[in-house]
């Protein structure tokens, strides 16, 4: 049975064994895993020979594959540890998120984990990323060495390497026999121990160790699991009489496929100093997004300022035109208004002034300059003039176009003075009545007058 392999982001994925590292290129099947002898024994002193290992890990790796692969010079690797560098346990847990699982065990280590050096990284894998486990289930956590896992880290880093992630292999393994529908159980084999893992949808939920040597005890260990995804080739042919349902992986031993799913479900080994720096990253990336949002606002306010003054400027421009149209009307009106204020004004003097003043100063004004008054009398709306002068006919005639008096007309005869035979002097009577208010007139006295009121 053929295995889907993961695409992942890494350039390179390792396993490591207690007897060799496992390197091979997960998005190139063409080249073949590359598989280097080691003795490690899962602590700090490991680091000369973790080094050589991967120098020549790197050496075969280098130039590998296809023109077009990535180098292997600052290559993201993904790294699965497989046991007895790890210590895995099924342990009975409340329902809790991975990462209140991880500060549970993390406090309490050493009741858990007896085969690991002191002190130790816990990694927990409850079947889905982020999702609390099922009350009353296990939960699969496996411990490390913290000085393995630095020194792991500092080989890679030598080598020209950047650790992407660092996981258990069981967590590859259950990745792998997930992919298989309807899997029950899987069985990887590290060393001479034969690791035993039943599945209950992607969680563990039973973990026993039996030697690899025992097929029959292999079998008691599966029994009535269902499907069985075996990652040991060689055990094949020894199972087949117990298991029916065997279905072997052929994506390799458990050694190649550790290292194809290495990246698992995100369960990794993170060392005090690489959470240190991944806190450092967050907080420079965080400082990075603070930077770029108040960059971005200011760019958005200075925006926002210039449209505002481009508006402004359309506007003030759009109101000098409106102010060349309307300056004339504007104008306008205003003569209007002063024209109709000084015939407001002309109104109220002429409703507060006595009937005779506009007959007095018609005569003053139209009278002939050589006609003057000699005599003035008024009988009620009757007015007669005695005046003498050159011409009668012509103080007659100015009397008649006056507008406030009207029905003039000559009384009595006119008495004329010779002086040579020709007429000097003319003494004359005129009468004429006061003419009535203009109907326009009362019309704008009423109005002001309800005005007013």
């Amino acid at each position: 049975m053929k295995l889907n392999t993961r695409q992942h982001r890494s350039t390179i994925a390792i396993a490591i064994a207690r007897d060799e590292i496992v390197g091979l290129r997960p998005h190139d099947r063409a080249v073949p895993p590359v598989r280097v002898p080691v003795t490690l024994s899962g602590t700090g002193d490991d680091a000369a020979a973790l080094s050589d290992a991967f120098a020549r890990l790197r050496s075969a790796l280098d130039g590998a594959g296809e023109p077009k692969a990535l180098p292997v010079d600052g290559a993201l690797v993904s790294i699965a540890l497989l046991p007895p560098l790890i210590d895995t346990r099924i342990i009975m847990l409340p329902p809790l998120r991975p990462a209140e699982t991880q500060a549970v065990l993390r406090r309490d280590a050493a009741r858990h984990f007896i085969g690991v050096q002191a002190p130790h990284l816990v990694a927990v894998h409850t079947g889905e990323r982020g999702r609390q486990h099922e009350a009353g289930g296990g939960t699969l956590a496996a411990a490390v060495s913290t000085s393995f896992v630095d020194a792991v880290a500092a080989a890679a880093t030598a080598t020209g390497w950047r650790v992407h992630v660092m996981t258990p292999a069981h967590s590859a393994w259950a990745s792998a026999a997930a992919a298989v529908q309807g899997t029950g159980a899987y069985i990887a084999v590290a060393g001479d121990i034969a690791h035993i893992v039943r599945l209950s949808g992607r969680r563990a939920s039973h973990l026993r160790r039996v030697r690899a040597t025992a097929p029959g005890d292999i079998a008691a260990a599966v029994a009535d699991a269902g499907r069985v995804v075996l990652f040991a080739p060689a055990l094949a042919a020894s199972l087949e009489p117990y298991l029916t349902p065997l279905r072997p992986a052929a994506g390799g031993d458990a050694h190649e496929i550790a290292a194809r799913y290495a990246e698992g479900d995100g369960v990794r080994f993170i060392s005090p100093a690489a959470a240190a720096e991944r806190h450092a990253d967050e907080r420079r990336t965080a400082l990075r997004l603070v930077m770029a949002a108040v960059l971005f606002l200011v760019m958005a306010a200075v925006v926002d300022a210039w449209g505002a003054r481009r508006e402004l400027d359309v506007l003030r421009a759009r109101r000098a035109e409106i102010r060349a149209q309307v300056g004339p009307l504007l104008a306008s009106r205003d003569s209007i208004d002063r024209v109709m204020q000084q015939m407001q004004e002309l109104d109220a003097r002429a409703r507060s002034t006595p009937r005779w003043t506009p007959a007095l100063f018609d005569i003053a004004l139209m009278l002939p300059q050589e006609s003057h008054l000699t005599g003035l009398f008024a009988n009620g709306d009757t007015l007669v003039v005695e005046a003498q002068g050159a011409g009668a006919g012509a103080a007659l005639q100015a009397l008649r176009d006056a507008g406030s008096l009207q029905d003039a007309r000559l009384v009595g005869a006119v008495e004329r003075e010779l002086d040579g035979g020709a007429t000097s002097v003319e003494r004359f009577r005129l009468s004429a009545r006061l003419a009535a208010p203009a109907a326009d007139a009362l019309a704008r006295a009423a109005a002001q007058e309800g005005t007013d009121q």
